[in-house]
C-alpha cells in the first residue's frame, strides 16, 4: 500500500472553509472592538474639554462646556451663547448621540478660585449612546469636575 504525499481537493476545501470561518469571527470581533474604542475616544475627548474649562477658570479665564445631542462645545464666558464665534465645537460621530443630559442648562462652568462646578446639583451626568446598538456609557461629573464612567 503506497502513501500519497499530496492533499486531496476535499482536504484543501475543508482547510479553506475553516480559515474563512475564523476570518469571519475575527472580523466581527474587530468591528466591535473598533466601535468600543471609538466610544472611549469620544469620552476621553469630552473629559479633556471639561478639564480645559476647569483649568481656564482656575487661571481666571471663564470657560465652560455645553452638551447637545450631536456635539459639545468649549465656550468662553460664564454662559453658553450659540452666536459666539469663539465657541469651539466638537462634533461626535453620527453613530453616537449624547442623551439624558442632566446638567443645568446642558452645560458645565466652574468657579474661579475653587475650581468647583457652579450651581452643582448631583447627579450631574449624561449618556453617550451608540445608535445602532444598545450600548451606552453614563458619564458622571462630580463637584470637582472629575469624570467617572459607568
Amino acid at each position: 500500500m503506497a502513501m500519497s504525499k499530496g492533499v486531496t481537493l476535499v482536504e484543501l476545501m475543508l482547510t479553506i472553509g475553516i480559515l474563512m470561518v475564523l476570518f469571519a469571527i475575527g472580523t466581527i470581533t474587530w468591528t466591535n472592538l473598533d466601535k468600543d474604542s471609538e466610544m472611549d475616544k469620544i469620552v476621553s475627548e469630552m473629559e479633556i474639554a471639561v478639564n480645559t474649562a476647569r483649568v481656564n477658570c482656575l487661571n481666571n479665564i471663564p470657560t465652560g462646556v455645553f452638551f447637545e445631542n450631536s456635539r459639545y462645545a468649549l465656550f468662553p464666558g460664564n454662559t453658553y451663547d450659540i452666536n459666539n464665534p469663539q465657541n469651539e465645537y466638537f462634533p461626535i460621530s453620527n453613530i453616537f448621540e449624547i442623551t439624558n443630559i442632566n446638567l443645568p442648562n446642558s452645560s458645565i462652568t466652574f468657579e474661579k478660585i475653587t475650581g468647583y462646578i457652579k450651581n452643582y446639583s448631583p447627579p450631574e451626568n449624561f449618556t453617550l449612546h451608540q445608535k445602532n446598538k444598545n450600548i451606552q456609557k453614563t458619564i458622571n461629573i462630580n463637584r470637582l469636575g472629575t469624570i467617572t464612567i459607568n
